[in-house]
Order: structure tokens, then sequence, then C-alpha cells
């Protein structure tokens, strides 16, 4: 979210949510990962905290995940791909 000390992954399925908020001054972050398998009944919560200087080696994770997996758009993808 520009502008705030926020950010989150709201991927299309409505089973994952993640959030990562800054707290305090010297750079701590709050990580909050919710999985719900069943919406209506079931949920897990993982809270962790952790700071900046986790970015950069979850940056790189991250890049090769993207590299291996990369995004498709809805116009690249052949009939039947969702």
């Amino acid at each position: 979210e520009l502008g705030t000390d926020k950010a989150s992954l709201t991927p299309l399925e409505p089973y994952i949510r993640l959030d990562i908020k800054r707290v305090g001054s010297l750079g701590g972050l709050e990580v909050d990962l919710v999985l719900r398998p069943d919406p209506v009944c079931e949920s897990h919560r993982l809270t962790m905290s952790a700071d900046l200087s986790y970015l950069p080696r979850v940056i790189a994770q991250l890049n090769k995940v993207l590299a291996q997996f990369p995004v498709r758009l809805e116009t690249q993808c052949s009939s039947g791909c969702r």
C-alpha cells in the first residue's frame, strides 16, 4: 500500500494472505501469514518479527522463484488456462 508502512500479498485465491508491516523506528518488521484451507471454519496463522537485514536474502529467493515460474498473463495462456 503506497504511502503506508504496510505491504500485503493478496493473491486471487482467498486461502492465503500475507501482511508485512513496519514496527518501531529501527526497521523492525512484523510478518503475518494466514492460511485458510476452509475460509469458513479453518484458519492457520503465523506471526513473526524480522528486521530489514532479512530482506535482501528474501528478495533474492523470490527472484529465483519468479525466474523459475514466471508470471503468466491471461493473454499468454492457452485455452483453458486459469
